[in-house]
């Protein structure tokens, strides 16, 4: 059987993270997304996987020329990105059967994925459902014996439901019923209005991971950085000491006086310490730097990005080839340690977080002894000068002192 990966779109609930990087590429737990979802895949005994790519598509290429899987791979290029059943489109020519389609930010296993092979019939969907403890943000499935009675995109009321996971098995009569839909409201074709007339069958995962917001990648990075195990290839000096599970990639640096508390994963090339501390599920990405004096704590540092000395980050997401200047420092708890709440697009997001820091896009810099309170979204290309104080949403390209 062939699957279908959704990797088209811009991410737009990431923030900054994905202006400049396509959302199934992010880092979680030492790989990017789209890796985590593919091994999946190909363990379940998938023969062939079609991305569907338009936002920052030549990433996603680059990153498939260079998979261990690329001669299992290709993709189609959604020109314009016109909702899912769209996307599913695209791929009409690719696909001689019936196949998986999955979304580009969803984590499940192998073996749910062989129970909804072994579950298909050749006439029916099969929709894959995860229970949630809020399904206001989510679509709600209702099934009966088995089969989907209902689905209802984003309910109002608050409470426990099932919730579509963007996991399907269709069979190649879908592509027929796709045919005949007409724009919703939105302008989207959707892809669940060709659902109820194929009277779909339901299977719920046994693990399913959304990565729709920064505090979802930070959620399921924790979760992951749990199964690591300790591996150290890379050079590691006297005096250093490790606690837990500690990976340390080839032609990276862990110099003498660095306490590490693992699980964390330190990528290729890395530079870290002298006399630091990282502690919890951190992720230090390729060529970064966490120097002397520094404490991180629970945090996504991705490629290229420094924090040198006298610096503290905690609970936080940062983008790529970051600059944070001497004595820059994140708060990552309320004084009322109330959930933390980010202004993202316009709206104020509860992150379901108690301790949460920042998220900062791509080329940041800041000057000495900034500081960032909790909740801090920091757009790319922008400069934050010495001593400044941030709070909220600070738009790309800035220049606040």
């Amino acid at each position: 059987m062939k699957a279908v990966l959704l990797a088209a779109g811009k991410g737009v609930r990431m923030g900054p993270l994905t202006a400049t990087q396509p959302k199934p590429l992010l880092p979680v737990a030492g790989k990017p997304i789209i890796e985590h979802i593919c091994s999946s895949l190909f363990k379940a005994g998938i023969k062939n996987v079609t991305l569907v790519i338009g936002w920052k598509k030549n990433a996603l290429m680059d990153w498939m020329e260079s998979s261990q899987w690329s001669s299992k791979m290709d993709y189609v290029i959604q020109k314009e990105q016109m909702g899912t059943a769209h996307a599913i489109q695209v791929v009409e020519d690719r696909m001689d059967g019936p196949f998986l389609c999955l979304n580009g930010d969803v984590l499940t296993t192998s073996k749910d994925i062989k129970d909804m092979i072994k579950l298909h019939d050749k006439k029916h969907c099969i929709i894959g459902l995860s229970k949630v403890n809020d399904i206001r943000n989510f679509g709600e499935i209702t099934v009966s014996d088995g089969k989907v009675t209902g689905i209802h995109e984003k309910p109002e009321r608050k409470g426990p439901g099932l919730a579509n996971a963007g996991v399907y098995l269709f069979p190649h009569s879908i592509f027929k019923e796709l045919s005949k839909l007409k724009p919703s409201i939105r302008g989207e074709l959707e892809v669940v209005d060709a659902f109820i007339a194929m009277k779909p069958l339901a299977h719920e995962l046994t693990m399913w991971k959304e990565i729709g917001a920064p505090w979802d990648l930070l959620n399921v990075h924790e979760d992951l950085m749990k199964d690591i195990k300790t591996d150290i290839k890379g050079e590691v000096e006297e005096h250093v000491t490790i606690k837990g599970q500690v990976v340390v990639k080839e032609g990276a640096v862990v110099k003498s006086g660095a306490y590490l508390v693992g699980p964390i994963f330190i990528d290729e090339g890395a530079d870290v310490g002298p006399n630091c501390l990282i502690r919890g599920a951190t992720y230090i990405g390729k060529n970064a730097k966490v120097g002397s004096s520094v404490e991180v704590k629970n945090s996504i540092i991705m490629d290229d990005t420094k924090l040198p000395h006298f610096n503290y980050l905690g609970d936080s997401v940062l983008g790529r080839n970051i600059n944070m200047g001497a004595g820059t420092k994140v708060a990552n708890l309320r004084l009322d340690n109330k959930n933390v709440y980010v202004l993202l697009n316009g709206k104020r997001l509860d992150t379901g977080r108690r301790k949460f820091g920042v998220i900062i896009g791509d080329n940041v810099k800041t000057g000495i002894n900034a500081s960032l309170n909790v909740g801090t979204v920091v757009g790319e290309n922008t400069f934050l000068g010495p001593g400044a104080v941030i709070k909220g949403h600070i738009e790309a390209d800035s220049r606040v002192y």
